[in-house]
């Protein structure tokens, strides 16, 4: 069943270049500048939502699959919407010392933008579902 690898790979994968491409619109910047996390849609939300997804369509949604993916899905949008939102503000809280304090030389970059808000998350959900259905119907 090359399906079940295969589809949720795809969707990270198109989800990924979607978010990427609207960055460098919304952004005008390179694609190295384009943020790899954040943003519109979620691709971690599209993969696991296409993951389960497809194991409910194959295995059916009373699966331990189908249950494990579910609790995947919990794992991710927690990630997305809380912790990731966190480590965001300890970033720009860390920026704001360093300013103040006078910190010279080289410094790592600190990432500020690493969390989704709720319709990153929710666009990456409908998305995933969506394209997997598509290619299910394609395969």
């Amino acid at each position: 069943m090359v399906s079940l690898f295969l589809i949720p790979i795809i969707v990270g994968l198109a989800t990924q270049a979607i978010k990427m491409t609207i960055a460098k619109i919304q952004y005008k910047v390179s694609w190295r500048q384009t943020p790899s996390y954040g943003g519109i849609p979620s691709a971690h939300t599209a993969f696991v939502v296409s993951l389960a997804t497809v194991i409910g369509y194959y295995e059916g949604i009373k699966s331990a699959s189908f249950a494990i993916a579910i609790a995947f899905i919990i794992i991710i949008l927690d990630d997305a919407l809380r912790m990731r939102v966190f480590l965001e503000n300890q970033a720009k809280i860390i920026d704001m010392l360093i300013k103040k304090i006078k910190i010279t030389g080289p410094l790592p970059r600190l990432e500020k933008r690493l969390g989704h808000k709720l319709i990153d998350v929710i666009v990456g959900g409908l998305w995933g579902v969506a394209a997997t259905f598509f290619l299910i119907w394609i395969f």
